[in-house]
């Protein structure tokens, strides 16, 4: 039987978990993890199923991509922060 996606004339938006797993570059254990830790959201209420866009947006915030999107200024990582007070801190010495 093909999959899918080869008889659709579009991708779906609605992902079982072992797509939206894979979707997402995780194992299903990993995607588990990281649902039950919140960096993804749940199945849709009173279904399996994961919806693309809110994967996407999960994914977006992750990443840093929101707040692109969205006009505001990334924050800088802890080791991007920890650089910059070295430099800071070097330049009021000399």
């Amino acid at each position: 039987m093909p999959s899918t996606e080869a008889v659709l004339p579009f991708p779906p938006r609605i992902l079982a978990k072992a797509v939206a797993a894979q979707y997402c570059g995780l194992t299903e254990k990993g995607f588990d993890e990281w649902v039950k830790t919140g960096k993804l959201p749940r199945a849709m209420k009173g279904t399996r199923r994961w919806d693309k866009v809110a994967l996407d947006i999960a994914l977006d915030r992750l990443s840093g991509v929101a707040d692109i999107k969205s006009g505001q200024e990334v924050k800088a990582s802890g080791l991007a922060s920890w650089v910059e007070k070295r430099k800071a801190a070097k330049n009021e010495r000399r």
